[in-house]
């Protein structure tokens, strides 16, 4: 649970941008870890991030291997904001 003023470091990896059968290395990724459902892009994160109410105040994308990246978002809670009907 985050206060008015929370901060929120959220830290995953994603496939690199290069053109490879992403379908077969997730059913990979999912034998090596049964609660996987999907493999976001930091961009998307960030979107979902967002509309969750937090502010997006530093992003950082890092190699992990051939075929990961590494990402981290700092994320600090938005100001309130009145809801949209």
């Amino acid at each position: 649970v985050l206060g008015p003023t929370g901060w929120l470091v959220l830290e995953d990896y994603g496939l690199r941008g290069f053109p490879f059968p992403w379908k077969r290395l997730e059913w990979v990724v999912r034998l090596y870890d049964p609660q996987h459902v999907r493999l976001y892009t930091p961009a998307l994160v960030q979107d979902f991030s967002r509309q969750a109410g937090f502010q997006v105040v530093d992003a950082r994308n890092f190699k992990v291997n051939f075929v990961f990246q590494g990402w981290a978002l700092l994320l600090k809670k938005s100001e309130a904001r009145i809801p949209q009907r």
